[in-house]
Formats: C-alpha cells, sequence, structure tokens
C-alpha cells in the first residue's frame, strides 16, 4: 500500500505486513495461508485497493521458484498476487527455513553469512522478487484485485516499488564469532551479493538490508553501522573488479547495501529513536545526480535503509518491586524462538541470551542478580502486537517503533528510491500466551496493527494512494 503526502512530492510509504507470521514450506501452503488470511486482510483494509506484504520464502521454497522447475509455478503465483491485491516490495530472508520449528532459538543465524548456503538463498529470494514484479506487470493488473477496470482501483496509481527491500542477518550469531576473520568473510559475502544486485536489468533495484539484533554479531544500531564500513569496502572491490570505476563502485554499494531497522530490536538495546534513524538511513544521499537510472553519489556512511520493521518489545519497569510482572515475563520462556533480555542498571549495562539465562542468574540470589533487580527497567526481545501499549502486566515498547516512524517520516529526503518501505513484523503469535493475547482471530488481530501503522501515517499528514 502506497501513501503520499502533499509536501513530499515523489516520495511514497510502502506499508505492508510480514509473512513469516505464517508457518509456511511450500508454495502451496503460502498461496493456502495468504488466501485464509491476507485475502481478508486486505478486503476489511482497502476493498478496492492494494496490500503491501513483506513475503518470507523458505530457502526450499526459494529454490524451487528461482530454478527451471519453478519458473511455471513462479509466473503463476505472481500473477495471482497481482490479482488478488498484493504488493510483494519487500522480503524477508532472515531466517533459512524452519522458522515456527520448537528447538530454532540461536539456529535462525544458520547458515551464517560466512557459509554458502546463505549466499544461495539470498540470490534466490531477490531472483524471485524481480521475477514477481516482472510477473505482475505482465498480468496487465492496472486497477485493483481480480481486474477491475482501470482508473477505478486506490492502487491504480501506485506502480512497481522504487527498489525491492531484502532482509537479513548482520553475518551471524555473536558467540560463534570467533576472530575478526569470520567477519570478514560474512562481509566478503555480502559484497558478492551485492555485486550481483548491481548487475540485475529491468527491475527495480535491490536493498540487501542487514537487521542488528541483540547478541549477534552486530546487536545494536552502532555496531551495525561499522560493520557496513567493512561491507562497503568488500562491495567497493568486488564491483571494481567488475569494471567499474571507483565512483561508480562506492555508488553502486550504497545503492544495494543497506540497513533493516527493527524497531524491537532498537528499543531492548536501549537506543535513542533520533541517533538510531540517523545511523541507519546511512546519513542520507547527496543531493547531487539525478534518479531515473542515472547514480546518485552513495550515502555519506555508504549505506542506504532498506526499511524499517514496525515491531514492539516486552518492558518491566520497577523489576524490584513487581514480582507478578517478573513472574510473567520468565513465564513466556518457550522453545522456539530468542528472547533477549537487556537492562541499564547501576551496576552497568546488563545482558542475557535468553529468558532462561535469566531466571538462572536471578535464581542465583547474588551480587548480579541483585543488579539486574535494581534496573530501572527491563527489556526483552519478544515481538507483541504493535498495537499494545501493554501485556497482561507487562508493559511494551510501542511508543518507541512510534518515535522511529515518526523520525523517518520528517526524513524522506533520506529515503533510497524516493519510497520508505515499512514492514510490521509480529511472528510470535503462536507461541504468544493467553494472559495478555488479544481477542479475536489472527485477522482480527493483524487488522487492529495495521490499522495503529495507518494511523501514524494520516495523524503526519500521509494519505493512501
Amino acid at each position: 500500500m502506497a501513501w503520499t503526502h502533499p509536501d513530499h512530492p515523489g516520495r511514497r510509504v510502502r506499508l505492508g505486513y510480514c509473512t513469516n507470521v505464517l508457518p509456511v514450506e511450500t508454495l502451496a501452503d503460502l498461496r493456502q495461508a495468504l488466501t485464509e488470511v491476507a485475502v481478508p486482510l486486505r478486503e476489511r483494509l482497502h476493498p478496492e485497493g492494494i496490500l503491501g506484504i513483506g513475503l518470507h520464502l523458505p530457502a526450499s521454497l526459494a529454490a524451487y521458484l528461482a530454478g527451471p522447475e519453478g519458473a511455471s509455478d513462479l509466473a503463476d503465483f505472481g500473477e495471482w498476487l497481482c490479482a488478488s491485491g498484493f504488493d510483494p516490495f519487500t522480503y524477508n530472508a532472515f531466517p533459512f527455513g524452519g522458522f515456527h520449528e520448537d528447538g530454532l532459538k540461536e539456529n535462525v543465524y544458520r547458515p551464517t553469512w560466512a557459509e554458502p548456503e546463505r549466499e544461495r538463498y539470498t540470490l534466490d529470494v531477490a531472483q524471485v522478487a524481480g521475477a514477481l514484479i516482472e510477473a505482475c506487470r505482465g498480468s496487465q493488473c492496472e486497477g485493483g484485485p481480480e481486474g477491475e477496470p482501470e482508473g477505478e482501483s486506490e492502487g491504480e496509481s501506485e506502480g512497481p516499488p522504487g527498489h525491492l527491500s531484502i532482509s537479513t542477518h548482520p553475518g551471524t550469531y555473536g558467540p560463534w564469532v570467533t576472530d575478526r576473520g569470520v567477519l570478514k568473510a560474512c562481509a566478503d559475502a555480502m559484497a558478492r551479493v551485492v555485486s550481483r544486485f548491481s548487475q540485475q536489468e529491468g527491475v527495480p533495484p535491490v536493498v540487501l538490508s542487514l537487521e542488528a539484533e541483540p547478541f549477534a554479531s552486530a546487536g545494536n544500531t552502532r555496531a551495525l553501522a561499522e560493520f557496513l564500513v567493512l561491507a562497503n569496502l568488500s562491495a567497493v572491490r568486488e564491483l571494481k573488479a567488475l569494471g567499474h570505476d571507483a565512483s561508480e563502485a562506492a555508488a553502486l554499494a550504497g545503492r544495494h547495501l543497506g540497513v533493516c531497522l527493527d524497531a524491537c530490536h532498537s528499543a531492548v538495546e536501549f537506543e535513542n529513536p533520533a541517533e538510531a534513524w540517523s545511523l541507519s538511513s546511512g546519513g542520507g544521499p547527496s543531493e547531487e545526480g539525478t534518479d531515473g537510472g542515472v547514480l546518485r553519489a552513495p550515502p555519506r556512511l555508504g549505506f542506504t535503509l532498506g526499511k524499517i520493521q514496525f515491531s514492539s518489545a516486552l518492558a518491566l519497569s520497577a523489576p524490584a518491586s513487581d514480582p507478578e510482572g517478573r513472574a510473567l515475563l520468565l513465564g513466556m520462556d518457550e522453545p522456539r524462538y530468542l528472547h533477549q533480555v537487556r537492562a541499564q542498571s547501576p551496576a552497568g549495562p546488563l545482558a542475557e541470551s535468553d529468558l532462561g539465562g535469566l531466571a538462572d542468574t536471578l535464581a542465583a540470589e547474588d551480587s548480579v542478580a541483585a543488579a539486574w533487580l535494581e534496573a530501572p527497567e527491563w527489556r526483552c526481545h519478544f515481538h507483541v502486537p504493535v498495537d499494545l501499549e501493554s501485556y497482561g502486566s507487562l508493559s511494551t515498547t510501542r511508543a518507541h517503533a512510534d518515535a522511529l516512524l515518526a523520525e523517518a517520516l520528517t526524513d524522506p529526503a533520506a529515503w533510497p528510491s524516493g519510497e520508505l518501505h515499512v514492514e510490521v513484523e509480529t511472528y510470535t503469535w503462536s507461541v504468544l500466551p493467553a494472559s495478555g493475547r488479544p481477542a479475536g482471530s489472527l485477522v482480527d488481530c493483524l487488522e487492529r496493527e495495521l490499522r495503529h501503522v495507518e494511523a501514524l501515517l494520516r495523524g503526519a499528514g500521509w494519505s493512501s494512494a
């Protein structure tokens, strides 16, 4: 769904929901899940228009669709997406597969960017993304869903996205980094992918969008920006080896290498929203040059913004005086996802890689446990519905996500290709405890989340195209 503002001509916000909330492994699974969840969601929100989606394709499915045996199915799927009123403008290539299986935890980082399977997977997703754009164009779906006549749909004026964003993890799981050589191998692999992206023709530019996450090899936005300096150097070398001069190579690297700013992760790291936005947008694009196929000068930090993942974390204030809140939070430990916890205590920053580790630390009743209890607030990487201010007796970091989006909306000059990609990502519905979980079906809940973000856009003066 594209949004425009009268004061920012040529700039658009694309809003969608990430499909990693849906447990799929095959194309049949994906079409069924979209039919059961995304189709009624679009009909409620924009019955005559378009619903943006962030597609998550497991590696096996991406490989099939990108291969010759899947070509016909890929074309049919692209036409179906367009006819059904979907805009697949962004992709989540962080989870490789089995995302909804117990025991995943830190294995969500496998394969790492030091392993060739990660590189292949990302290229497959990019190939599928480009093909879906072409299939939708080829279906001549000028209007909205199901071939509505030209001029009768709010989606008609949207056109293809200005860029395609593919989010991924920042290299590997932090505890697995044994030396700088691991990070160099990750950066070199990303550079090869960026080089391949630069060679794609006939499709919008693809932005490899790295996502900082607590306890990852880049745990916060500042660490990610530092790593991206290394990745940019590798990308420039790759591009120069293709025959580009230094200026062209730098511009291409800055065009295809970027950030996925996840609001939940940023909040857990207690980041300042303005600083997180400034770092994630790469310092903004140069005003030199033009669009329309002519390369702009690179952003001054050598990378750009791929997308914002609009997401919310759990928070517990004054944990020492809230045993009920502590019990609720610790009781949310489950066997599928990592739930990193951070706090800012008088003794300094505190961190645990999962809720189970925090429970063990508190049970020790030593000085470290005391420091945790003395902290004014705990924040936990447990994605919760973005429209909620509280979850049971716990609070959420909704205000942080709202503030990040507000920062981005005041800085449209920093948007690559003139677009801001916003992807709502709450993938934890299957593991959310009943206490605090909103009432209604999954479609009801996703509708409330998207309406919250749409209200923020309207409040800032943006309207759906």
